[in-house]
């Protein structure tokens, strides 16, 4: 409660003479508070402000319930400010519901936000547990009514029954200014899909949905929905997350892939099935893909084969067996998949780096090199392949990341010193300096192993900085879409620096 503000509908138990006098006394008090001397348009840009944005719900405990609903408190201040609140809808444009703050959602809550938010775009953020559920089917029947003003739709679905329900009523139903949906549901036993429970494919929003632009879907939730024309949709994000039971066909992903307005791709686990002899007689073109990240297996190894793309900025590979990538086609140096890619990210890639030149003529255009829970070894490979050619010329940065605090990432003496010599030996090879980044630890313990080659490494100029574990992950491991998108913060979590690693450390030497 705001200093000398009256709520309401405060209840006293004084005399009538007494509860006057002191009305009288609050209302002066009232008129004094700076808070309420401000002009309604920025007084409700303030109350919008003050509200706590509904995603990373996990973040939220059940104790902070209460506060979670800011606008209602807000409403509860004073006669004023309820007046100023129920008029501006803008404030009511956005729901929330997690198991964490009641156990079931509250239709009556739900359809007065919807009532104040005055036919505005609204927001809806749901996060539901494994509680029996009594009020889903009234719920979803309400937010289907207002199909028309979604604007930004997160679903996480513990149980079964809800989202197979879920997934049925918005089959048919048209989203016309829908840009957001984020769909992420159990993930069911083998003999559960067997059984027929998901016999019937159900593409989603068969009525249209033009404005949609950013989509995250678990796999399974992708999988029921494979059989959708996504040439149909505008997006520009795609993420598809978690291993399934079946995995879809490879001519859903081509098809995926030559849309014309997608830019941003993310396949998190095992999504699909390799792709049949007849689905390879040609290459496959990515249209207008920019960012690229994948830990799934089948597509990494028919990637580099089949799949071609101008536009590719960014690529992001995550458990890649660089050994298991097939030879032949980089033996091939007469073509470049992909020779817009000049940001390249490999992620806790563990297998010996002599492989890593089997990458180099599909992406022989990197400028910045980020090796993330990586053995250490493929850095052996900067200086020359074994044809004696220098690898990736154009290489700017290399960015060493190991923050897993057991993990000694400079392992013996030596390696600060053929650091030194594989830096000096590029630089003089191809006239270029390129720069060295470590984590913050890696670069302390560098320091007290050998000050002496350190001091020469930071004056030749081959030291770029030491990146933090904490505020310098975005730049480790960048992501443009994750900056525009307000998917819920667990979407980040599959390609996240801060995963534990500390059950892989038996694959380094100490």
């Amino acid at each position: 409660m705001f200093p000398g503000v009256t709520p309401p509908f405060a209840k006293f138990s004084w005399p009538a003479t007494e509860v006057k006098e002191d009305t009288f006394m609050n209302v002066d008090l009232n008129e004094g508070v700076p808070a309420l001397s401000l002009p309604t348009e920025i007084a409700c840009i303030v109350f919008k402000m003050a509200r706590i944005p509904p995603p990373s719900f996990d973040t939220l405990v059940a104790s902070e319930k209460e506060s979670q609903r800011m606008e209602i408190n807000i409403s509860q201040v004073c006669h004023l400010w309820r007046s100023m609140a129920l008029t501006y809808p803008d404030l009511w444009s956005t729901f929330a519901h997690d198991d964490l703050w009641s156990s079931q959602i509250s239709t009556d809550c739900l359809s007065m936000y919807l009532e104040r938010s005055c036919g505005h775009l609204i927001d809806l953020h749901f996060r539901l547990g494994d509680n029996k559920r009594e009020d889903w089917l009234d719920t979803v029947e309400l937010l289907v009514a207002h199909a028309s003003r979604w604007r930004r739709v997160s679903l996480h679905i513990s149980r079964a029954w809800p989202a197979d329900y879920l997934r049925a009523r918005i089959e048919c139903i048209s989203v016309p200014n829908l840009e957001l949906f984020e769909i992420v549901t159990p993930q069911f036993k083998p003999e559960q899909l067997a059984s027929g429970a998901f016999h019937r494919p159900r593409p989603y929003f068969k009525g249209g949905a033009p404005k949609l632009t950013s989509t995250r879907l678990d796999c399974l939730s992708f999988i029921v929905c494979s059989p959708l024309d996504w040439h149909t949709f505008s997006l520009v994000t795609l993420q598809i997350e978690d291993n399934c039971a079946t995995e879809a066909p490879w001519t859903v992903l081509i098809s995926i892939l030559s849309t014309p307005s997608l830019k941003n791709l993310s396949l998190v686990g095992e999504i699909f099935h390799a792709p049949l002899p007849e689905e390879l007689t040609r290459p496959a073109t990515a249209t207008n893909l920019v960012n690229f990240r994948c830990s799934d297996h089948v597509v990494i190894l028919f990637f580099f084969q089949h799949i071609r793309s101008s536009s590719l900025e960014l690529l992001i590979i995550k458990d890649l067996c660089l050994n298991h990538l097939p030879q032949t086609n980089f033996e091939n140096t007469g073509h470049c998949s992909f020779p817009s890619v000049t940001t390249l990210i490999l992620l806790n890639c563990f297998q010996d780096g002599s492989h890593l030149k089997r990458l180099v003529n599909s992406v022989r255009n990197v400028q910045r090199l980020t090796l993330v829970h990586c053995s250490v070894n493929i850095m052996d490979n900067l200086i020359t392949g074994s044809d004696g050619r220098m690898l990736w010329p154009a290489l700017e940065t290399v960015i060493l990341f190991r923050p897993t605090s057991n993990v000694v990432s400079i392992r013996r003496r030596d390696d600060t010193v053929r650091y030194l010599t594989m830096f000096q030996e590029r630089s003089r090879v191809i006239n270029k300096k390129c720069k060295l980044g470590l984590h913050e630890a890696q670069a302390y313990r560098w320091q007290q192993s050998n000050q002496k080659t350190w001091t020469k490494f930071l004056s030749l100029g081959y030291y770029l900085r030491a990146f933090n574990s904490d505020t310098d992950e975005g730049q480790v491991v960048p992501w443009p879409a994750k900056q525009n998108t307000p998917f819920d913060k667990t979407s980040e979590q599959h390609f996240s620096t801060m995963e534990s690693f500390s059950h892989l450390a038996m694959h380094y030497e100490y």
